[in-house]
């Protein structure tokens, strides 16, 4: 590509500036998806009165959201191919101007989107791949303020995006990303490390202290080795009964002495791994299949998705490589991190008032709208909350707030000095 572009410009001996791809503003968190509407509701509650963007797979997903959402009381606009053009282009317009903060959208939205303060990102499924998350992730803190990403995955993303690449060319190279892209869901590391490696560079850091991982966050299965040898041990011993294998489901229900009609039939209530892991829930069961599966010692077979040990999951049967495997999160661990959040956020917004941010925030919304501009063009919420901070009512002090050059102090001054002597008074 490089070369390419040089070739194109017929530069000569040109000088190579690479930039890093890192976002370290930006805060990953990935999850187990559950019941997707209430984890967005938690999501919410920690970024009210704040912009994002709630990516959706489909677009029956996004109108779903969307209505459910609004009639919660939390105003949104969906966004996706199957709207009008004019429906699209309004949406888009009033999310930009800031006359409301939340978009739901499928990934039609966001290109060339001019909004600096996107708070938050939420991915209600699993992304086609680490590039197309890396770009959709990118589009929250352009203001080089912390902002937040999350993303709720399940297993069922895997085979939309696989039925999807059947009417693909390039169906063996998008089903290379997409595994990729489940096993950076699955298998707990370094977000940001992942993102920098996987684009050819070097992460320097030792912890990026940006991310579910590295935040303390993912809670680590003691003995990862035994746990995994377990679950494959029950997928191997009930294949022999059926060829075709058994999903991970069934699979689940047995390792907790469910006793189903299915496993009555096969007789399964009196395999050896019944019941072998009976004091843990279904939900974590199906967690660490799930992270077996991104990790490669596991694959999914045939029309049924059932599964089957892989050459990888082998080695692991005999001990020479060990999974890395995390427990889902807990109320308890749920709460802590709440805590945590709202810590890290009071620290962010220290010595700022944030009531005078918001009036602030309204006048630059109402401005943007009289000159027909993005409200980032007029001042970012870095400048606001410099204002909000230190409160400038001179010329003087105003041409001291972050942004402000002798165009921006001539210009919008007075009409936000005015309302800081207002609040002040």
């Amino acid at each position: 590509m490089q070369a390419d572009i040089i070739s194109q410009l017929r530069f000569d001996n040109p000088r190579i500036n690479i930039a890093s791809v890192d976002r370290p503003n930006l805060v990953y968190r990935v999850m187990p998806r559950s019941n997707i509407i209430s984890q967005i509701t938690e999501v919410l509650e920690k970024h009210s009165q704040e912009a994002g963007i709630i990516y959706c797979l489909r677009r029956k997903d996004v109108d779903d959201i969307s209505a459910r959402l609004n009639k919660m009381g939390v105003k949104n606009l969906p966004y996706h191919a199957g709207l009008s053009d004019e429906e699209r282009h309004v949406n888009q317009e009033r999310f930009i101007r800031e006359e409301v903060n939340i978009i739901v959208a499928t990934v039609a939205f966001g290109m060339g989107i001019d909004r600096s303060d996107i708070r938050f990102v939420i991915h209600a499924a699993m992304p086609k791949s680490i590039e197309h998350y890396h770009q959709e992730t990118g589009r929250a803190g352009r203001d080089g303020l912390a902002s937040y990403c999350y993303m709720f995955y399940g297993g069922g993303d895997f085979r939309v995006w696989d039925f999807f690449s059947q009417q693909s060319l390039n169906r063996q190279v998008m089903l290379d990303k997409l595994r990729k892209m489940y096993n950076f869901c699955t298998q707990p590391q370094c977000r940001h490390k992942v993102f920098v490696n996987y684009f050819g560079q070097e992460y320097g850091q030792f912890s990026c202290q940006a991310c579910d991982y590295c935040l303390g966050e993912v809670e680590m299965v003691d003995d990862a080795l035994g746990i995994g040898q377990k679950i494959l041990n029950c997928v191997e011993s009930v294949k022999y009964e059926n060829s075709q294998g058994f999903g991970a489901g069934y699979i689940a229900n047995i390792l907790k002495g469910n006793l189903t009609d299915q496993i009555t039939r096969w007789a399964h209530n009196h395999n050896p791994n019944f019941a072998a892991m009976s004091s843990e829930t279904i939900v974590y069961l199906r967690y660490l299949i799930e992270q077996l599966i991104g990790q490669g010692f596991l694959a999914r077979q045939g029309e049924y998705d059932t599964l089957a040990l892989t050459d990888s999951g082998q080695r692991l049967l005999n001990g020479e490589i060990t999974p890395i495997l995390a427990k889902p999160l807990v109320k308890e661990k749920k709460q802590e991190i709440k805590i945590r959040q709202k810590a890290k956020k009071a620290a962010d917004w220290a010595g700022v008032d944030e009531e005078l941010f918001d009036l602030l925030r309204a006048k630059r919304a109402e401005l943007a709208r009289k000159q027909g501009v993005p409200a980032y063009v007029i001042f970012g919420d870095k400048s606001l909350k410099d204002m909000a901070s230190v409160k400038p009512v001179t010329r003087e002090d105003f041409s001291g707030i972050f942004g402000v050059g002798e165009h921006k102090l001539k210009i919008y001054a007075e009409p936000f000095m005015s309302v800081i002597r207002q609040y002040l008074k």
